[in-house]
């Protein structure tokens, strides 16, 4: 059972991994968002929602690369609650108005694939790994990203994380 939870945990904390820096619709200013400019390191707090009335409190802190395929990006993150830690890599491919990629959770190997599309200062995605699904919502809105995630067939039901930029020298 704690191990189904590491993996629902891993998973909605991939989801914030994995589609974050992928961004690339006009930000509120109506400039172009690309990769190389959310190159460095961002962190925050938010909530993990349990079935059951029960939520954690969930800290992150991400670092994000440059893929090696042109426009691709590589992340990757740390997060806690008082349930456990994990530690994830992601891989995001954007093509066009669509993302696609795969993340893994290294501490637990648990992986997965994710698929999207780019909407109004954000995107939305349908991340999935072995026995789990969500649905993730990501807005930008100046120097923060609010992550909004929808769990199925889980022991959670939803995480809200919000993550402010660092200092873009350290990675």
């Amino acid at each position: 059972m704690r191990a189904n939870l590491i993996a629902t945990m891993s998973l909605g904390l991939a989801l914030v991994a994995a589609v974050l820096p992928t961004q690339t619709n006009a930000d509120e200013g109506g400039q172009r968002i690309d990769l190389e400019s959310l190159s460095g390191w961002w962190s925050g707090t938010g909530y993990i929602g349990f079935h059951g009335g029960q939520r954690e409190t969930v800290q992150c802190r991400a670092t994000y690369r440059q893929g090696e395929e042109a426009g691709s990006s590589t992340q990757s993150v740390r997060c806690a609650t008082a349930s456990g830690r994990v530690e994830i890599e992601s891989h995001i491919i954007p093509d066009g108005e669509e993302i696609r990629g795969t993340w893994r959770e290294r501490k637990y190997n648990v992986a997965g694939d994710l698929e999207g599309k780019f909407v109004p200062r954000g995107f939305r995605v349908v991340v999935k790994g072995e026995d789990i699904s969500a649905n993730m919502t990501v807005l930008l809105h100046k120097q923060q990203q609010v992550v909004e995630v929808q769990f199925f067939n889980s022991k959670l039901i939803g995480m809200t994380l919000i993550l402010k930029r660092g200092s873009s020298q350290r990675s």
